[in-house]
């Protein structure tokens, strides 16, 4: 299971961010800020929000989960289509 919020705060330990930046970023309390981090899954909006304020796409995160067929086709789209 991905828990966003630590990949998250791994991007800001890796990039030399503190918490409080990225909550002057977002414009949220610390406290709020804290509670994102804490958490296994987030809005889509706040997480695009996330990905821009830190230069890091975080749905590869989830993308890169996906099943992948030994094509190297994504399995889900090709059953979408009855492939």
């Amino acid at each position: 299971m991905i828990y966003i919020g630590t990949e998250i705060r791994k991007i800001l330990l890796k990039k030399g961010l503190s918490v409080a930046w990225l909550s002057l970023q977002l414009s949220y309390s610390r406290a709020n800020t804290y509670k994102i981090l804490g958490k296994s899954s987030i809005d889509t909006h706040l997480l695009f929000r996330i990905s821009k304020i830190l230069d890091y796409d975080f749905f590869c995160v989830y993308s890169s989960q996906l099943p992948v067929g030994e094509d190297g086709r994504d399995k889900i789209s090709l059953r979408s289509k009855g492939i």
